[in-house]
């Protein structure tokens, strides 16, 4: 299978942007960017699946439109192209948040849930909807919510039986 050239300027592409969540009508698709030459970035929440009793993460990310295959590898802060074999590391926020996305996923999902992107942290997580903080999430993160709003809140169990509001997440 023969890959476009863009793929031979992956290693130097400088992905810039503040994540916003994707146009696409697919629901998993999530933009982090744009890379400096105008490219397109985003990650297929979907395609996230964690490989067991390992600090691995297989999942695919478009660039310019052409999905990519790869896996992330947690501990080392880098992931790997498929079928090329070739190793990239973050050099921009938005790479350095897909990593922090992917290796925050939640593990498995039970099918009732769906993932959201806690996207703009600090976040606080109430006992109540507009209840007492109970506490903060300060990083980047995936989290995994049961259930539709109730009044704009989605329970969570970040923190023990919680809430955070629909404005601090981004959904697959």
């Amino acid at each position: 299978m023969k890959r476009s050239p863009i793929l031979a300027l992956l290693p130097l592409l400088a992905i810039t942007a503040t994540p916003a969540p994707a146009q696409a009508g697919d629901g998993c698709t999530y933009q982090l960017g744009q890379s400096s030459t105008g490219v397109a970035t985003e990650l297929n929440l979907c395609s996230i699946r964690r490989i067991h009793k390992t600090f691995n993460v297989d999942f695919t990310y478009t660039l310019g439109g052409e999905s990519i295959p790869a896996r992330a590898n947690c501990r080392s802060n880098n992931w790997v192209t498929f079928p090329e074999n070739t190793t990239h590391t973050p050099k921009s926020k938005a790479t350095d948040d897909m990593l922090k996305i992917l290796c925050t996923a939640p593990v498995d999902g039970n099918g009732d849930s769906v993932l959201a992107v806690i996207f703009n942290p600090p976040t606080n997580i109430r006992k109540t909807p507009n209840g007492k903080v109970i506490c903060q999430i300060t990083d980047l993160r995936v989290i995994s919510i049961s259930g539709g709003p109730s009044n704009g809140w989605y329970r969570t169990g970040l923190c023990g039986y919680d809430y955070i509001h629909k404005s601090q997440l981004r959904f697959n």
